[in-house]
């Protein structure tokens, strides 16, 4: 991400940001319900990884119940427990737009992202809708102050720098994975 938008000319804020948002755009995969439709434990086992997986060699995922890991992500860069402090980091304008890049990075928060979590339990569980209709308005919010070309052009490149590196991993894939076995 980083040499994507230095290469683009990209103002260094503007930089952290992106690529805070590019570390932070997956975690929502770390859902029991999430590892278990993609196969992540076939995989790991397979190539003698540990943890959750962000990357597998499923093409289909199971039935997630219309769970989006990008509302996971959104949740948990949200929560004090888990990611909220590395927001922090950042310029209060770009931390608005680090949370609408994990949330929208496949596109699936133009303008709402569905509120569904399987881990519903928690204290979160109440704010799901408030959560999700808060995505809506950054949304709003951002468009108005991005306008809705520029924001576009920036969900744009972190999905470049997500794909990037996702062929990356695909071109190291099983091979790579068995001749360390």
């Amino acid at each position: 991400m980083r040499r994507i938008a230095t290469a683009l000319g990209v103002d260094d804020k503007l930089v952290d940001c992106l690529v805070l948002a590019i570390e932070l755009h997956d975690f929502g995969k770390d859902r029991k319900g999430w590892q278990r439709a993609v196969q992540a434990a076939r995989d790991a086992k397979r190539y003698g990884l540990s943890g959750p997986l962000a990357k597998t060699t499923s093409r289909g995922t199971g039935d997630l119940g219309g769970y989006r890991h990008e509302f996971g992500s959104l949740r948990d860069a949200l929560n004090p427990d888990r990611h909220h402090h590395r927001l922090q980091e950042l310029d209060e304008p770009f931390r608005e737009l680090a949370v609408h890049l994990i949330a929208a990075h496949h596109g699936r928060a133009r303008p709402f992202i569905p509120a569904i979590d399987e881990d519903e339990k928690d204290i979160f569980g109440t704010m799901l809708p408030e959560i999700a209709f808060e995505a809506a308005q950054r949304y709003v919010r951002l468009q108005r102050e991005w306008g809705p070309w520029g924001l576009a052009w920036l969900e744009a490149l972190l999905r470049a720098a997500d794909a990037t590196v996702s062929r990356q991993l695909d071109n190291l894939g099983p091979s790579t994975a068995e001749a360390a076995e």
